[in-house]
């Protein structure tokens, strides 16, 4: 079933939206980015951040047929990078309380869902760990600040 779906990509029969979504993406999933330096502006985090959220609705979360649930999970892992870049963008712009906690949720259901993919394709790889780690972490900061 990959095989024909990959065919049909080859094959150019994708609608632009889903196209436009996978070549942006990539532009960002070629490195990992340092968000933390001065060299990564705003106008690049937002760019960034569109990127990843166009990524996720047209592609990943869309209701098409023109992919299965399988090729979209195996294109999540193929996005590494772009998830890491767009966690560690948004984790580190919220400024106050509130945004880090809506930033968290955010990042949170993200990356309960590279996990899943990674569960369906790369099970024991570094970066499924460090996506693992990131869903505790988050986890328990969401849940222990707001028992206090």
């Amino acid at each position: 079933r990959c095989l024909i779906e990959a065919t049909q990509l080859r094959k150019d029969i994708l609608p632009i939206t889903l196209k436009s979504a996978l070549e942006e993406g990539m532009k960002w999933n070629e490195r990992l980015m340092d968000v933390v330096s001065t060299s990564a502006d705003d106008f690049s985090k937002r760019q960034l951040c569109i990127a990843f959220l166009n990524l996720e609705e047209n592609v990943l979360n869309s209701n098409s047929k023109s992919l299965s649930n399988e090729v979209k999970r195996h294109l999540r892992v193929g996005y590494t990078n772009l998830h890491f870049n767009y966690f560690n963008a948004v984790l580190m712009s919220a400024s106050n309380t509130d945004k880090l906690k809506q930033a968290q949720h955010m990042v949170l259901a993200s990356a309960t869902q590279l996990h899943f993919a990674f569960c369906a394709s790369n099970n024991a790889s570094t970066e499924h760990l460090s996506i693992l780690h990131l869903c505790y972490e988050l986890a328990g900061a969401i849940y222990s600040k707001s028992n206090d």
